[in-house]
Order: C-alpha cells, then sequence, then structure tokens
C-alpha cells in the first residue's frame, strides 16, 4: 500500500506510476479537491481530501490503524513537516521514502 501527500504534477506523475508499475493499492491526498479528483481519475484507490481533517488519522482510518507501506511527500513544505507526515502515515514498518523510485531502490 503506497500513500503520496501532494497531489500536484509529480504527486499525480508519482500515482500513475505506481499504478504502472503495479501497486496493489493506491492512496492519494491533497487539500485541493480538483487534485484529489484527478488522482481518482488516474487510478489512486483511496483519495483523502486532507482539507477535511487530520491527514494522519484519516490515513490510519483507511487502513484500519495499519498505515501505509511507503509513504510519499511530494509537497512543497519543510523538511521537517515532510517527515513528520510520512513517519506519522507510515507507523508500523512503513517506510518514508522522497520518491516512489526511491523507495524502491531505483534512484
Amino acid at each position: 500500500m503506497l500513500g503520496f501527500i501532494g497531489l500536484g504534477v509529480m504527486g499525480q506523475l508519482h500515482v500513475v506510476l505506481a499504478r504502472h508499475l503495479g501497486a496493489r493499492q493506491v492512496i492519494a491526498a491533497d487539500l485541493v479537491a480538483d487534485r484529489c479528483r484527478r488522482a481518482g481519475e488516474l487510478g489512486a484507490d483511496v483519495v483523502i481530501d486532507a482539507s477535511q481533517g487530520d491527514l494522519v488519522e484519516q490515513v490510519l482510518e483507511v487502513t484500519d490503524g495499519h498505515g501505509a507501506e511507503i509513504v510519499v511527500a511530494v509537497i512543497d513544505a519543510s523538511q521537517h513537516e515532510r517527515d513528520r507526515m510520512r513517519t506519522d502515515a507510515a507507523p508500523r514498518c512503513g517506510r518514508a521514502a522522497s520518491s516512489f523510485l526511491h523507495a524502491l531502490g531505483l534512484l
């Protein structure tokens, strides 16, 4: 299960790449409703509108408390904030990465 936080151009590309490479479940989250809608159209299985509540709580809810296996924060935020969100959304043996390709060891 992969989670992508931030669905601008790079986030949307990560959703498409994950789907193309056979990810079994893709979770996509953003604060902008149109970006969320587009991610669903591009193949995200679960789309979270982060403006509707705490993002980490929403990720844990849709994953039955397990969090995502890999979380990539593709957002314009401080390094500290990206690290916090990735780590909190992947609490149980999950991995936080700066890109999906890094998480797979391809970069």
